[in-house]
C-alpha cells in the first residue's frame, strides 16, 4: 500500500509536469503562430506598396514615352 501511495505520487507528478512543459509549449506555438501572421501582414503590404511604385514608373514611362 505505501509502494502504491509512491508510486501514484511519482506518476501524478510526472504527470503535471509534462502538462506543465505541454502548456508551454502551447503558448510558445501561440506566439510563434502570430509573429508569422505579422510578419506575411508586413510581406504583402510592402508588396502592395512595391507594385503601386512599379506601376507608377510604368505609367510615367508610358507618358514620357508618348510625348517624345
Amino acid at each position: 500500500s505505501k509502494k502504491f501511495k509512491e508510486m501514484r505520487s511519482l506518476v501524478l507528478g510526472y504527470k503535471e509536469g509534462k502538462e506543465g512543459e505541454i502548456s508551454k509549449l502551447n503558448k510558445e506555438l501561440e506566439k510563434f503562430k502570430k509573429m508569422v501572421e505579422e510578419s506575411q501582414n508586413v510581406y504583402e503590404n510592402l508588396l502592395d506598396k512595391t507594385t503601386k511604385s512599379l506601376e507608377e514608373i510604368i505609367k510615367d514611362t508610358e507618358s514620357s514615352s508618348k510625348v517624345q
